[in-house]
């Protein structure tokens, strides 16, 4: 039984010399911040987003500052028997007022804009892990017109989102 725990030790010492964890484990030790277009700077905590080969999700309420309507973040619902995640727009000059704004099915690569009465067709669907709902950012921004950049400089990540309906 001691020998079999010495090798196990032995084998992850050997696995953190030589660097064989996931390319996306030493990303998440980073501080990662998201620049949208309007200017507005987000620093994401670890449960805002995750990553699958080498792709970044985020969490529903991050799209708030890409899609083209109003949104508040009580207005995000998922739908379990459908598998639906749903993004409501408000209207600020009418108190109260909302519609859908944004659906997205689990399992499909595209998403509705409902304002915008458009469907996108992008490249990645949604994560479903862990219990929470993830949406693939650069996808959705591609999708509304924004350029999507990633830089990784000193201990700190950043998105920069240029362009698009913000412009």
């Amino acid at each position: 039984m001691k020998l079999k725990q010495i090798g196990s030790a032995a084998a992850l010492a050997l696995l953190c010399v030589t660097g064989a964890f996931p390319a996306y484990a030493a990303e998440q030790t980073n501080a990662l911040r998201i620049d949208y277009a309007n200017g507005e700077k987000r620093v994401l905590e670890r449960s805002d987003y995750a990553t699958r080969d080498n792709r970044l999700y985020v969490s529903p309420h991050l799209l708030s500052l890409l899609v083209p309507f109003d949104t508040v973040s009580k207005g995000i619902a998922w739908n379990a028997d459908e598998q639906r995640l749903l993004i409501q727009a408000f209207d600020l000059n009418a108190v109260g007022e909302r519609s859908d704004g944004f659906t997205m099915i689990a399992g499909e690569k595209a998403f509705y804009d409902h304002v915008l009465d458009q469907r996108f067709e992008i490249t990645q669907e949604m994560l479903l892990t862990e219990g929470r709902v993830y949406l693939p950012l650069r996808a959705i921004a591609e999708a509304y017109g924004y350029s999507v950049e990633y830089d990784a400089d000193g201990g700190e990540s950043v998105i920069r989102i240029a362009g698009g309906a913000a412009q």
